[in-house]
């Protein structure tokens, strides 16, 4: 758990397993083994049938270093990217989760069903299950017994797999956003676009908050290049 946050034993509100919660009064921070480190406004409430798609994108915005924080208003929109993930979308998001955990072929990462599924955009384990099975038997991923689970690799195939996906010119997961807005309209823009897109597996870069000594114009033209996806 957190050094700097003084969590006590709860329940995740999202997922509903044991958890640490932290009331500060205004926000809730929890820490939960399946959901990630995020935040939550204590009125916010969950339905059931998209807590899933909840869990997979306040675990995906942790895995990018990213806190989310869960109010009314921003649920739905959070959840929304989640829920229509396709089956070979789900395949790709867990080889690529498992990538970012190993750095060659051999090296091993464990992994748990019951505490991981949501890095796929799974309904839950069971489901999670199943992809991993699909990527061994397909040889793109190894496996190993760990201290207390399987240990995951990418095998060569598997890698392959990964860097074909890199688009040529662009950056896998960099997002490039311009906004040009009035000062007084732009933090309630830049924070909830800034949650979206993390929650939707990018990490967003914003142009206006670079310095730079290069023209913009040339410095924007360079960024969208760098780019996967383009938000203005």
């Amino acid at each position: 758990m957190s050094e700097t946050m003084q969590y006590e034993v709860g329940v995740c509100p999202v997922c509903r397993i044991m958890a640490g919660v932290a009331p500060t009064g205004f926000v809730t921070f929890c820490e939960c083994p399946t959901c990630g480190v995020f935040k939550i406004i204590p009125e916010t409430e969950v339905p059931v049938e998209i807590a899933y798609a909840v869990s997979a994108a306040t675990r995906q915005s942790h895995e990018q270093g990213k806190a989310l924080t869960l109010h009314p208003a921003n649920i739905t929109d959070l959840a929304e990217p989640h829920l229509r993930t396709t089956v070979a979308e789900k395949l790709d998001k867990l080889l690529a989760y498992l990538a970012s955990k190993t750095t060659y072929p051999g090296a091993y990462y464990e992994v748990k069903a019951e505490r991981d599924y949501p890095v796929a955009d799974a309904h839950d384990s069971d489901e999670f299950g199943v992809y991993i099975g699909y990527l061994h038997t397909e040889e793109l991923i190894g496996m190993s017994p760990a201290i207390d689970g399987l240990g995951y690799t990418l095998t060569v195939q598997g890698w392959a797999r990964i860097q074909s996906k890199a688009r040529p010119g662009g950056e896998p997961g960099r997002c490039f956003v311009a906004c040009w807005l009035a000062d007084e309209f732009y933090p309630e823009f830049r924070n909830a676009a800034d949650e979206a897109i993390r929650a939707c597996s990018y990490v967003p870069f914003w142009i206006g908050e670079t310095p730079t000594n290069e023209g913009i114009s040339d410095r924007v033209l360079a960024e969208i290049q760098r780019a996967e996806f383009v938000r203005s």
